[in-house]
């Protein structure tokens, strides 16, 4: 019998938060580039996402009475949505995979993600996905 299993990536063999994090941090360096802030703004855009997950990016500029149109917090979600990810895999999962390709198993990766966003996962991982058949 062969054995083929599919994993979710997000989730499932990354951590989306830390994604999250790493979004908010490359949102965080635009800005601060674009608008010559001092502080980091990634902290505090992870805390506005927490406490509720829409809107972050106009309640932020709202916090820093920036004035913004459709336009820019397009370009944010553009940063966010296309950034390089410093992302891994979660810690239980290479001692899993190398468990299951021991076992002859074939292993795929699927995703209902944006494209662009799932790629880039991908690629921050590149080194990694040895263990996959299929993505």
């Amino acid at each position: 019998m062969r054995r083929v299993i599919l994993f979710d990536l997000d989730d499932t063999l990354i951590s989306e938060d830390q994604y999250i994090r790493s979004g908010y941090r490359a949102v965080g360096k635009y800005l601060r580039d674009k608008f010559k802030i001092s502080s980091g703004g990634d902290k505090r855009l992870y805390e506005l996402y927490e406490e509720d997950s829409g809107y972050v990016f106009n309640r932020y500029l709202e916090e820093l009475k920036i004035d913004y149109d459709k336009e820019l917090i397009l370009e944010l979600v553009r940063v966010y949505r296309e950034h390089k990810p410093d992302i891994d895999f979660f810690p239980d999962v290479i001692p899993a995979l190398n468990r299951l390709k021991d076992m002859g198993a074939k292993m795929g990766i699927i995703s209902d993600g944006y494209t662009i966003t799932q790629r880039r996962k991908l690629e921050a991982l590149k080194d990694k996905l040895y263990f996959f058949d299929k993505i």
